[in-house]
């Protein structure tokens, strides 16, 4: 890991990395032993926040047993509100920052994708249960709707899930105050007409 980020400053140019997250728990290594990896390179001036993403409560109360969790990054989108339950509330207890990714759940909500749509062998949507078979038909029944109601409120569907994942709305605020949706496209002439680049 250590190596990792000094690769990363040296490519960058830069001398320290304002947050580093740890993308998944690693099983072969304690998570005791990651979290004192990161607060000894906090301590060296190398980074100056540590986050992790795609943690549980259990993964994220062990790793904040050697070093606070100061930001989650987890998957939320329409299809997928499990973190409401458990997550959400566990980090707005300890002040953690939650970063939502693919809150256009990996491009079913930006209205591109119908019942004809393949994936290449090498995305991993190609095999993702979202995406194939019976689930990715019952996901495309829902966005059709959608894409209906956010032609009435003169949006697209691109643009209307960020009011479930935006910080302002009441079902998030309640949680945490420190929090944002991540999400990306290959062109800014793609990106939906109501972001506000930051």
């Amino acid at each position: 890991m250590r190596r990792e980020v000094e690769q990363s400053l040296s490519a960058l140019g830069i001398d320290h990395i304002d947050l580093y997250q740890i993308h998944w728990p690693d099983p072969r290594t304690p998570l005791a032993d990651t979290a004192a990896a990161l607060g000894d390179m906090i301590r060296e001036g190398l980074i100056r926040h540590a986050g992790v993403s795609n943690f549980d409560v259990e993964e994220m109360r062990e790793f904040g047993e050697t070093l606070p969790v100061e930001t989650l990054q987890p998957p939320y989108h329409l299809f997928e509100r499990d973190i409401e339950t458990d997550v959400l509330p566990y980090c707005a207890e300890r002040g953690i920052g939650v970063l939502a990714y693919g809150p256009l759940a990996h491009g079913l909500l930006g209205g591109a994708f119908d019942e004809y749509t393949t994936f290449p062998a090498d995305d991993w949507r190609s095999a993702g249960p979202d995406f194939t078979g019976e689930t990715f038909r019952r996901n495309l029944a829902v966005v059709g709707p959608l894409r209906e109601f956010a032609r009435r409120k003169g949006a697209t569907v691109g643009s209307s899930p960020w009011r479930g994942c935006s910080p302002r709305r009441r079902w998030t605020r309640r949680w945490t105050r420190r929090s944002s949706a991540r999400a990306g496209t290959p062109t800014s002439r793609r990106a939906p007409a109501r972001w506000t680049w930051s």
